[in-house]
């Protein structure tokens, strides 16, 4: 199993050689600017992640949620490591993600997080978590096995008390292409998840303090400059 900081600093590094993508993060960063998903009423203001375009076959978007952005970046971080080792790799998670840091003081403009476009620019679907059980083809062994895999796994490493069960059902993201087939069941929304099982807690802090500042995980502006 390939190392999760050399897995994700080769993909990093692959979109910083691209001057004319980083350039384009940095352009729908600034013009869009952090958004504070409660803070607005309409379902055009509550919009926080969009397409890009693309880095070999892969799609990548930018996430500009504030409360993933200034809070949470590390924490998301240590949570997917720690999903990707005990899953031996397997796991299914975005396999990109990366802060962009302008290098201003102003963190409200430059910021946002670059992540995979699991919609693959739009060509397939994410099903929310109340319409999973309507899909026709969802209540088939191969969608259920899949499932309690990733229950499994996610209820093995955190422990969220009462809120477990909630955080898990929300982390498991089905993609679904055009007729409404489920074609693999992705892990996200990890922001949530505060508090793992005692046998990963050490980990878990080391992780934390880690991508504090790990320039692996950042993109500047000037990474987009000829």
């Amino acid at each position: 199993m390939q190392l999760f900081d050399d897995k994700y600093a080769e993909m990093h590094t692959r979109i910083k050689e691209d001057k004319n993508l980083v350039r384009r993060l940095f352009e729908i960063s600034q013009t869009k600017g952090l958004i504070w998903p409660w803070s607005k009423k309409g379902i055009e203001d509550s919009i926080t992640y969009f397409p890009v375009g693309k880095i070999g076959d892969l799609y990548v978007g930018i996430d500009m949620n504030a409360t993933h952005n200034i809070l949470r970046f590390p924490r998301i971080l240590a949570n997917m490591r720690l999903v990707y080792e005990v899953s031996q790799g397997e796991a299914d998670l975005s396999q990109v993600y990366a802060k962009l840091d302008d290098l201003t003081t102003d963190f409200r403009k430059g910021c946002g997080i670059v992540s995979e476009d699991m919609t693959s620019g739009n060509k397939y679907r994410i099903l929310q978590p109340e319409e999973v059980y309507r899909v026709d083809n969802v209540i088939n062994s191969g969608y259920k096995v899949s499932i309690d895999i990733i229950f499994r796994l996610l209820d093995e490493i955190f422990d969220e008390g009462a809120m477990q069960l909630d955080n898990i059902y929300h982390a498991i993201f089905p993609i679904t292409d055009k007729g409404n087939h489920i074609i693999h069941q992705a892990i996200g929304d990890l922001d949530h998840f505060v508090k793992v099982r005692p046998e990963y807690q050490d980990r878990h802090k080391q992780y934390l303090k880690q991508y504090e500042s790990d320039e692996r995980f950042i993109i500047t502006k000037s990474e987009g400059e000829v």
